[in-house]
């Protein structure tokens, strides 16, 4: 067995929610942050938010990159875009 000691220089707090969810920011270079509370998966290939992120932070939704996202619940369409994700003071 193991054991491993983890630490940390900052703490990100999500007490106030019933699940593992945080505030983070979006952004690009042509918009100023937007706050999303959003369920942080670090594991995961892409982050998946709702179409109207993408018109607040001034993409045209389809123009991005074509994705098929396939979940065991089924599957549906995204588009990609390139967007700056902080949460606390990382980037």
């Amino acid at each position: 067995m193991n054991s491993w000691l983890l630490e940390f220089s900052e703490r990100v707090s999500y007490v106030r929610y019933d699940e593992i969810t945080v505030e983070i920011f979006l952004s690009n270079s042509l918009s100023a942050p937007i706050a999303v509370d959003a369920k942080l998966d670090t594991g995961s290939k892409f982050c998946i938010f709702q179409p109207r992120y993408a018109f607040l932070l001034g993409f045209n939704l389809e123009s991005g990159a074509r994705e098929r996202i396939r979940t065991t619940a089924g599957s549906f369409t995204a588009y990609g875009h390139d967007v700056t994700l902080s949460v606390g003071d990382w980037q």
